[in-house]
């Protein structure tokens, strides 16, 4: 519409959600987070994500969360989880920021 292209990331409702539990820090979830920022990759053991997004209650919960909605990447090989490019490692800073 504008003729540029612009990051939505940031801007869904599902990314909203998962932002608020960067608040709860499960098991010291943001110390990952930052982790990931710099580069790094975590290592979680994916679980289906059968219930509500609303239902979060565990660092893997998040993780696997962030995964299903394509804000991380996950390597099968490796089982590890990482941010795939800059524009939503910005939203995460974000998120954290706030």
């Amino acid at each position: 519409r504008y003729k540029r292209c612009e990051n939505f990331w940031g801007r869904t409702a599902s990314f909203g959600l998962v932002a608020d539990y960067f608040r709860l820090n499960y098991n010291n979830l943001l110390e990952d987070i930052i982790f990931m920022l710099s580069g790094g990759r975590c290592r979680v053991d994916l679980v289906r994500l059968h219930y509500y997004i609303s239902e979060i209650n565990s660092h893997k919960d998040v993780l696997t969360a962030l995964v299903h909605l394509g804000y991380l990447s996950f390597d099968r090989t490796t089982r590890q989880c990482y941010i795939p490019n800059k524009e939503i490692a910005q939203e995460i800073e974000c998120a954290i920021k706030e």
